[in-house]
């Protein structure tokens, strides 16, 4: 092994175990464990022990020491905290995965969560629906002001007087298809308008139920 490649193998393994953890050297002397340890359990790690070891081992490369200790009681309390009610329905609301944050707060340990989450998920779901249909309305506003341009080119071209007659011919043909498919887009526009406005209804008396329930952190049963 050259001297070079064994100056550069440390470096590599620091990165890739800083892959999975991030700690800077600062973060290894400063040894402030109980707030990293409450960093990754209000994240929603629950596998302290792989947490911490990752993390350990990157201190291990500076010449730092891990308190394991303090970590695991900020990861309780991180834990604690990420399974709290409200924050339930905060996951459910912005769509994270239920395997990652159900799992992680089980019935049996954190009653309510599950429920909490389902009701914030809804309401993800419903806003969804909004953004689908107005993404639906952009596309067909975009395609009906393609359409316009065209028909705009084609009467240009028509007064030009420079086309054929079959060029005119075609061109009418084309205006009239057209001006038929614009008309079709225009009802379709309308139709998800009023679905959006729909959804955007559900939405806001859905966030008003969850505000109602779940507003002071304590879910009716």
């Amino acid at each position: 092994m050259t001297k070079q490649l064994r100056l550069i193998l440390p470096l590599l393994l620091l990165a890739q175990i800083s892959g999975c953890a991030a700690m800077s050297k600062a973060d290894c002397e400063n040894g402030h464990w109980e707030r990293i340890g409450h960093g990754v359990g209000s994240n929603g790690d629950r596998d302290s022990e792989a947490a911490f070891a990752k993390r350990a081992d990157i201190c291990a490369t500076y010449g730092q020491g891990a308190d394991q200790d303090a970590f695991d009681r900020g990861h309780e309390a991180g834990i604690e905290q990420y399974c709290d009610i409200p924050n339930a329905v905060e996951l459910g609301t912005r769509g994270v995965s239920p395997s990652n944050s159900v799992d992680t707060c089980p019935e049996y340990d954190y009653p309510g969560f599950a429920s909490a989450y389902r009701s914030g998920r809804k309401l993800y779901d419903l806003k969804r629906r909004v953004q689908e249909a107005q993404t639906e309305i952009d596309h067909l506003e975009t395609e009906a002001y393609q359409y316009e341009r065209e028909r705009s080119q084609l009467r240009n071209d028509v007064s030009s007087g420079e086309l054929t007659d079959e060029q005119v011919r075609y061109a009418q043909r084309r205006s009239r298809q057209l001006r038929r498919d614009i008309r079709s887009i225009r009802d379709s526009i309308y139709y998800h308008r009023d679905r959006a406005q729909e959804y955007q209804r559900a939405v806001d008396n859905y966030a008003r139920l969850l505000d109602v329930e779940y507003g002071d952190g304590r879910p009716e049963y």
